[in-house]
C-alpha cells in the first residue's frame, strides 16, 4: 500500500471485485495504461492496409504495363515474360489473401505476426526467378513492388514487437492468471460440493451402522439366539471330535502304507486301505464290515511270501489292528453325523438367525461403505487444498493492484 501511496501521490482507492467480472473490469481499468501501446499498434494495423492497397494498385499497373521498345526482346523471351508476369501477380495476390488483421487481441495480433514470417519467407521463395526476370522488363514497377514487401516486413516486426511491451505482457499475463484463478475456483466448487454430499452420504450411513449395530444387541438378547449360540459351540466341539476320531483312524492303519506300497505298487486294483488313508472319516462310514482288516491281514500274508526287502518287517506283522476300537470310533462318528444333522436342522428352524445374518451383513456392508467414503472425503480435501485458490487469489490481488493503482480485493 506504501508502494501504490508513493507512486500515485495518494492513497489508492479501495474496489472489490467478484471473479465473474475480473476480465471486464481489468478491460475497462487497462485503457489509460495500454492507450499509447494500443494507438500505436492500430496505428501499424492501419499501415498494414495501407500498404496492401498500394501493393494492389501496383500489380494492377504491372499486369498491364507495356514495354517500351518490344523490339528490343526476341519472341521466346517476350513468352517467358508473360508466364512469369502471370504467376507473379498471381502469387502475389494469393500472399495478399492470407494479409487478414484479426480482431483488436495481443495474442491474436502476435499470432498473425508469427504466420506472416512463414507467409513471407515462403513467397520470397516462390517469386525469387519470376521478380529477377520481370526487373529486366519493368524495373521502376518492380522496385515499388519490393519496397511495399519490405514495408510489410518492417511493419509486422514493429507490430509484433508493439505486443510484446511490458504493459502489454503484463495485461496477457493477468488474462491468464484470472483464467486460472477462475478455473481453480469452479473445481473448488465442485469439490466443496462433492465433499458436502460425500458428508452427508456418510452420516446418513452411520446412521443405518448404528441402527443395525442396536438391532443386532437386540438379537442377541433373545432366548432364540442364546439357543443358537449354544448350538454353535456344540458343532465346534462336535468338529473337534470329528477330528480327533479322524486322527485315531490314522494312527490305527498308517503303520502299513509303506510295506503296503511296496508290495501292491505294480497293481492297478482299487483299495479300501488307501481309501482309508485319503477319507478315513468318509470311508469309516462306508466300510461296514471293515474290510481294510481283511486287506491288512492278505498284506501280511504277502509279505511273508515276498522276496521284496520291507523295512521293520517283523514290527509290521507283529502289528495289529484293534477291530473293537475301529467299531467303537466308526460308531462315535456316525452318532456325531447325526447329531450334527440335528443340530443344523434346528438352527434353520428360527427366524432370529436370518434377522441376525441380514444385520451383521449390513454392518459390514456399512462398515466397508464409510471406510471407503471417508477416504473419498479425504481425498477431496487433499486435491481442494493443493488447488490453493487463496493463495492464488491474494497473488492476483496484488499483481492487479500494482497495474491498475487500485487496491484489488477479489470475492
Amino acid at each position: 500500500m506504501e508502494f501504490l501511496k508513493k507512486l500515485f501521490g495518494s492513497t489508492p482507492e479501495k474496489i472489490s471485485i467478484n471473479t465473474s467480472e475480473l476480465h471486464e473490469w481489468l478491460d475497462l481499468h487497462s485503457k489509460g495504461k495500454l492507450n499509447d501501446v494500443n494507438k500505436n499498434i492500430k496505428r501499424l494495423i492501419n499501415h498494414i492496409e495501407s500498404i496492401k492497397t498500394s501493393l494492389t494498385l501496383n500489380l494492377e499497373t504491372l499486369e498491364f504495363e507495356k514495354i517500351g521498345d518490344a523490339s528490343v526482346f526476341g519472341k521466346k523471351e517476350l513468352q517467358i515474360m508473360h508466364g512469369n508476369r502471370d504467376n507473379f501477380i498471381k502469387k502475389t495476390n494469393l500472399f495478399l489473401e492470407h494479409i487478414v488483421i484479426p480482431d483488436f487481441d495481443y495474442l491474436k495480433i502476435a499470432n498473425f505476426c508469427k504466420d506472416f514470417e512463414e507467409h513471407i519467407h515462403e513467397f520470397n521463395e516462390e517469386t525469387r526467378k519470376p521478380y529477377y526476370i520481370l526487373s529486366n522488363f519493368f524495373d521502376t514497377t518492380m522496385k515499388k513492388i519490393a519496397l511495399n514487401l519490405k514495408d510489410f516486413e518492417n511493419t509486422i516486426v514493429q507490430l509484433f514487437n508493439a505486443t510484446k511491451t511490458a504493459e502489454v505482457t503484463e495485461f496477457k499475463t493477468l488474462k491468464s492468471k484470472i483464467n486460472e484463478l477462475n478455473d481453480v475456483l469452479n473445481q473448488s466448487d465442485d469439490l466443496e460440493e462433492d465433499i458436502k454430499l460425500f458428508v452427508a452420504d456418510l452420516e446418513n450411513s452411520i446412521k443405518k451402522q448404528e441402527k443395525a449395530k442396536l438391532k443386532i444387541e437386540k438379537l442377541k438378547e433373545s432366548r432364540e439366539y442364546r439357543k443358537i449360540k449354544k448350538f454353535e459351540r456344540e458343532l465346534l466341539e462336535i468338529d473337534d471330535i470329528c477330528l480327533s476320531i479322524k486322527s485315531k483312524i490314522t494312527n490305527q492303519i498308517k503303520n502299513f502304507e509303506k510295506a503296503f506300497r511296496k508290495i501292491y505298487h505294480k497293481q492297478k486294483t482299487t483299495s479300501i486301505y488307501h481309501d482309508y488313508l485319503d477319507y478315513p472319516l468318509k470311508t469309516i462310514v462306508s466300510d461296514e464290515n471293515l474290510k481294510v482288516i481283511d486287506e491288512i491281514d492278505k498284506l501280511k500274508e504277502d509279505i511273508t511270501k515276498t522276496n521284496i526287502t520291507i523295512k521293520n518287517k517283523d514290527k509290521i506283522l507283529n502289528k495289529n489292528i484293534n477291530k473293537e476300537k475301529l467299531i467303537s470310533l466308526r460308531s462315535e462318528y456316525i452318532l456325531l453325523v447325526e447329531k450334527k444333522s440335528q443340530i443344523n436342522n434346528e438352527m434353520d428352524k428360527p427366524l432370529i438367525i436370518m434377522d441376525y445374518k441380514e444385520q451383521q451383513y449390513t454392518m459390514e456392508h456399512l462398515t466397508e461403505k464409510n471406510k471407503r467414503l471417508k477416504e473419498d472425503i479425504s481425498d477431496k480435501k487433499n486435491i481442494l487444498k493443493h488447488l490453493n485458490y487463496e493463495d492464488k487469489r491474494k497473488k492476483l490481488e496484488t499483481r492487479l493492484s500494482d497495474f491498475s493503482g487500485y487496491i484489488v480485493t477479489i470475492i
